[in-house]
């Protein structure tokens, strides 16, 4: 169980390192490569890895609890509101500031409507990565250890972060803020239902209908 313990806190200090390294342009072939994808990997691997710390084994990804789980209506208040955020944000950035949705088109690599099927089943795998990684065991891990409203804080910084990409300051700053923000909700459906799937849900709704709006 200790050195079970160790790997964990490895891990979560890995993801956070992890996440912060698009702050450095790394180039190859005159692409840039963003290393913070590989935190992903290592949030899968190590909540498989570390499961006997759980006090169950299906803790925080159980596939035949999570439609039950998503009828509270709290539960759906919650996982709903990223989709608003995203019809709201859309509507005044394309009035007021569309270099931010040209922001998030390059930066997601969002081209057009003929490979909208390929992008949705894209959105769908990568979010579940991501709720594994960050909800089932960064958030639920750093909760024992800290507390969830840090836990949860702290989570929603490093998700963000891991979708940091270089532009005008401005830009990038209102990007993050709504990662952030949808991350803070994610989080929250994580919190209420310890089911990984539930938030893997309003995490694909949201970023397919921002898709959507985006083409």
């Amino acid at each position: 169980m200790k050195k079970t313990n160790k790997v964990v806190l490895f891990s979560l200090i890995l993801m956070t390192a992890l996440s912060f390294t698009n702050l450095i342009k790394i180039e190859m072939d005159g692409k840039l490569v963003k290393p913070a994808g590989i935190m992903v990997i290592v949030g899968i691997v190590a909540f498989f890895v570390t499961r006997s710390v759980n006090d169950s084994k299906n803790e925080g990804l159980d596939i035949k609890s999570f439609l039950p789980k998503l009828k509270n209506p709290i539960v759906i208040i919650l996982a709903l509101m990223p989709t608003v955020m995203a019809f709201l944000s859309t509507f005044l950035e394309k009035k007021y500031m569309p270099e931010v949705l040209q922001h998030i088109k390059n930066r997601t690599g969002i081209i057009d409507k003929s490979q909208i099927i390929v992008t949705i089943l894209s959105l769908a795998v990568l979010a579940l990565g991501e709720e594994i990684a960050l909800r089932a065991f960064f958030q639920k891990q750093s909760t024992k250890l800290i507390g969830f409203i840090p836990a949860l804080i702290i989570t929603s910084v490093v998700f963000a972060m891991g979708h940091f990409s270089f532009d005008e300051p401005m830009i990038v700053v209102i990007d993050l803020v709504e990662i952030f923000i949808d991350s803070i909700f994610y989080g929250l459906v994580f919190k209420k239902t310890d089911n990984a799937f539930c938030s893997w849900v309003s995490h694909f709704l949201a970023n397919a209908i921002a898709v959507f709006l985006l083409l």
